[in-house]
């Protein structure tokens, strides 16, 4: 009896100490273009049921960066690893999986179609005693998603304009001194070496979203959260860990946010070759109750091989330009859900001007900004966002959509209050 006693408890004595004992390695998942796998570095995911003591204690053995340290959206932690300390977790039991680190290069396609006539009087609104505003002259992106049949320069919306929301940017910062945000911008985190955004792509994707010229939802908070930096003067370069490091930190930074009783908007402005990671990151940013916009990418591919936008429970988002056409280079395939404007957009940028980009991360902060609108008007939140900004959609407007691709146009139901016949009554 004492035998067989010892024959079981030794087992667990040694989980104890080592971690659960498997009868097989965990997996190490691996880029396809192993040009973007940085030597040596790992992301080590945990069992879901593995506590939060045994996260830390298993990041501290392996000197893992305390920035690093996954506890909301995933049980693990990134590492510098020998193959000796590889092999020691793909034998743990606590162990998931993990995914080899990537430092991955993204540069932002160029305008490939015309402006036609687009006013440099953004700023002249409309000031009707009405529950709608129109802003006269606004960016083309503005004036199409609150058009049904075609463009036009006004951009009408409702008063409330995304007011009790807050918005995270996951991007390169942003600079929340530019006045178009009004001092509802700040900088919170950064996840690189630097806190500024040197590149202005985070601050171009905030202006869609929140600025009082350039912006969706004119009265959203807006959020900063630093995860890539100017690779070179025409490319923008993020490593893995720091983006899944960025979600971790909005989805345990928001619920203390108690003055966005309206709702919780995410922007993701940088699309990645497909990672079970930054999916599994994402899944759990939008079960914490946020809404989450995603570029579907701009490499003419479908975007089931980008990440975040391959996960589904994210809004993933493709790019119309002026025409109504989608064009070549923006991702395609069944996992996006929406297209929005995305082609020489104007926006905020740094120093405190303006510019014109394109891009699918301009196109998914146009629906990142009409979630904050809709949250604000008509209370959906978190994942609820996605179907309604789909029902809500001009659907069979585009052309040039790829096979098994939705033909669908944000719109923010504007249609009927901003006839001009009723305004003119208002």
């Amino acid at each position: 009896m004492r035998v067989l006693t010892l024959f079981i408890l030794l087992p667990m004595a040694l989980a104890g100490l080592f971690g659960r004992l498997r009868l097989k390695a965990a997996a190490v998942l691996s880029p396809t273009n192993q040009e973007h796998v940085i030597p040596g570095r790992y992301i080590v995911v945990l069992q879901k049921t593995v506590s939060t003591e045994k996260v830390q204690q298993l990041a501290k053995e392996y000197n893992a960066d305390p920035r690093h340290i996954f506890i909301d959206v995933l049980k693990g932690f990134s590492a510098n690893l020998n193959p000796a300390a590889v092999q020691e977790l793909r034998n743990n039991g606590d162990v998931d999986f993990l995914e080899q680190d990537t430092r991955i290069s993204i540069e932002p396609p160029a305008p490939r179609s015309p402006v036609l006539s687009e006013s440099d009087s953004e700023d002249e609104e409309d000031a009707r005693p009405s529950r709608w505003r129109v802003q006269q002259g606004a960016p083309w992106g503005l004036g199409r998603i609150s058009n049904k049949d075609k463009y036009r320069s006004n951009y009408c919306y409702h008063y409330t304009a995304g007011a009790g929301t807050c918005s995270y940017i996951i991007d390169t910062g942003i600079d929340p001194t530019h006045p178009d945000f009004q001092g509802r911008a700040r900088q919170l985190v950064s996840f690189t070496t630097s806190k500024r955004d040197n590149s202005g792509h985070g601050t171009r994707i905030a202006g869609i979203v929140g600025g009082k010229i350039h912006g969706v939802a004119k009265r959203t908070r807006l959020f900063g959260v630093k995860v890539a930096d100017d690779h070179t003067q025409r490319s923008l370069s993020t490593v893995l860990s720091n983006l899944i490091a960025g979600i971790n930190f909005v989805t345990k930074d928001h619920p203390r946010r108690k003055f966005c009783q309206k709702g919780i908007v995410v922007l993701i402005g940088i699309a990645v070759p497909r990672s079970r990671t930054l999916n599994q990151a994402a899944a759990a940013l939008v079960k914490s109750g946020a809404f989450v916009a995603v570029p579907a990418g701009d490499s003419g591919i479908d975007a089931s091989s980008m990440s975040p936008a391959s996960e589904p429970s994210v809004c993933t988002v493709g790019v119309a330009n002026i025409h109504d056409s989608v064009p070549p280079q923006s991702n395609h395939g069944k996992r996006v859900d929406i297209f929005a404007p995305g082609v020489f957009i104007k926006s905020t940028y740094k120093q405190h001007t303006d510019a014109r980009f394109s891009g699918s991360a301009a196109a998914a902060a146009h629906v990142a900004g009409l979630g904050a609108y809709l949250g604000a008007k008509d209370g959906f939140t978190g994942a609820g966002v996605c179907p309604h900004i789909r029902r809500l959609s001009i659907k069979g407007q585009l052309r040039d959509v790829r096979p098994n691709t939705v033909n669908a146009l944000a719109y923010n139901n504007a249609g009927g209050p901003c006839n001009p016949r009723r305004l003119r009554a208002s």
